[in-house]
């Protein structure tokens, strides 16, 4: 059984991943026969950078039924969310690094994308530096049983069930250039969803 997928599409530096996401999840649709499986739908995890977290983002993938767990764009937001944790847990090997669940459960400018609006869980992530900056950033899933996509069982392993994605998706940045027969400057953005086929639980 197929466990994960990279989509990708190519195109000019000024594609964005809202202009092909459709046509990536018609694509994934077609490939694995799901034009009518709604439920094998919401057992697929898309996993996006933070491009994805947008609410136009999430309301394409919510119109095609897909699970998600996206990187939110908003730094505002992150802001909000991270300020709203009340218990953070530190990351093992990411020094410096805190996760923790936020208390919002909507986001500004969903309902302009979304009807209904989803259910969400949104999880913050913060970041202290050395000279004792903080960076926050915030994750997005409407995944309800969320602790099945941890790597280890921990809260934590959430975080870096996201974060699988970065080696996938290097390895093809480092390719890119070595495709037979297109020129590198067709290659000036390079636009990728994860794909991973995850049992979140019966929908």
């Amino acid at each position: 059984m197929i466990q994960q997928l990279l989509a990708l599409e190519y195109g000019s530096g000024k594609m964005r991943l809202h202009h092909c996401l459709s046509t990536l999840l018609e694509k994934l649709i077609t490939l694995f026969g799901l034009e009518k499986d709604k439920q094998l739908r919401r057992r697929i995890v898309i996993r996006a950078d933070a491009a994805g977290g947008s609410p136009r983002i999430i309301g394409i993938l919510e119109k095609y039924g897909f699970s998600y767990f996206l990187k939110g764009y908003s730094y505002y937001v992150a802001r909000k969310v991270c300020n709203a944790v009340s218990e953070w847990h530190d990351i093992p090997d990411k020094e410096g690094g805190l996760f923790g669940i936020g208390s919002m459960s909507d986001l500004p400018n969903l309902g302009k994308f979304c009807n209904p609006i989803p259910q969400l869980i949104v999880f913050g992530f913060r970041q202290i530096k050395e000279d004792g900056k903080v960076e926050n950033s915030h994750y997005i899933t409407n995944v309800p049983d969320y602790m099945r996509l941890s790597v280890d069982g921990t809260l934590t392993g959430i975080w870096r069930y996201y974060h699988k994605r970065a080696s996938i998706e290097s390895s093809v940045k480092t390719e890119r250039f070595g495709v037979s027969g297109v020129s590198p400057e067709n290659f000036t953005q390079l636009i990728s969803v994860d794909v991973s086929f995850t049992p979140v639980g019966d929908i």
